[in-house]
């Protein structure tokens, strides 16, 4: 989260959460998902765990797959959400390998801006060609437009998003460098 909010700042796969509180978050969303009477196809849950109170809590229940998370499962473990997503189109019992992967950690890096502001410039093509070209692990995703506010943008509790970078390394240090460098490298302008 940003600190000081409950605004996600970045998604990290796999989790660095122990597994007795992965395993009580996958009984929690089997039983959720069960109880809303999902029977075929995809769909997503976040969660969050409190380390104060050792409580769970669902945040939201999305009864699709979520576009975000696809090339995480595939840097980490071969397989991707929209393999599964076609092997259910097609009637094939979903294949999904774990750990299989060419990297131990991903991330979604979030950037978001927690005022209203307009964008003066947005990296253009080059800029993310550039960037991921150096990391042939990333994927970039711009939301708005160079003079456009960030108003219509997905807001999520007095943020707005405005780039989604996802990355994957060897190592958490690595991950984390690639982060700085997009902050520093893909050209984001204010007025």
């Amino acid at each position: 989260m940003f600190e000081g909010t409950n605004t996600f700042e970045r998604f990290e796969y796999p989790s660095r959460l122990s597994q007795d509180v992965q395993q009580r978050m996958s009984e929690l969303t089997a039983d959720v998902v069960r109880g809303l009477g999902i029977r075929h196809g995809q769909f997503n849950v976040e969660l969050f765990y409190d380390r104060k109170t050792d409580k769970l809590g669902i945040i939201e229940i999305n009864p699709r797959l979520s576009y975000q998370f696809a090339d995480l499962y595939e840097f980490v473990d071969g397989s991707n959400t929209y393999d599964v997503l076609l092997d259910l189109t097609l009637g094939r019992a979903p294949r999904f390998r774990s750990r299989d992967g060419q990297f131990s950690h991903c991330a979604s890096f979030v950037m978001r801006t927690f005022e209203g502001k307009k964008l003066k410039a947005v990296p253009d093509q080059a800029h993310v060609d550039a960037f991921n070209g150096r990391y042939t692990e990333s994927t970039v995703k711009i939301y708005g437009k160079a003079g456009g506010s960030m108003r219509g943008e997905m807001k999520a509790l007095g943020s707005y998003r405005y780039s989604i970078v996802n990355v994957a390394a060897h190592s958490l240090l690595d991950l984390f460098a690639i982060q700085q460098d997009a902050i520093e490298t893909l050209p984001f302008e204010w007025e």
